[in-house]
């Protein structure tokens, strides 16, 4: 685990952490225009900055998780 995020209204916000970094004030902000399965649920921003996309997927016994690709290079 390197986040911890909590529900705020119809995103999420948390800190990303690793050995090297604490990063506050990462939020998962809704995509509003979903034309297919493709785009991601939330896209993952860290101030202005576009720093990865998150899908919602389910378990095979249909528990809801939040699946997240995370493309910042500072990131190990």
């Amino acid at each position: 685990i390197i986040g911890s995020f909590k529900k705020v209204g119809e995103g999420y916000e948390g800190e990303i952490v690793t050995l090297t970094q604490k990063i506050r004030g990462v939020r998962f902000v809704p995509e509003a225009n979903r034309a297919s399965d493709n785009v991601p649920n939330f896209r993952v921003q860290i101030g202005k900055l576009e720093a990865g996309a998150v899908w919602i997927k389910h378990t095979t016994d249909w528990r809801e998780y939040l699946s997240v690709k995370l493309d910042d290079p500072t990131l190990p």
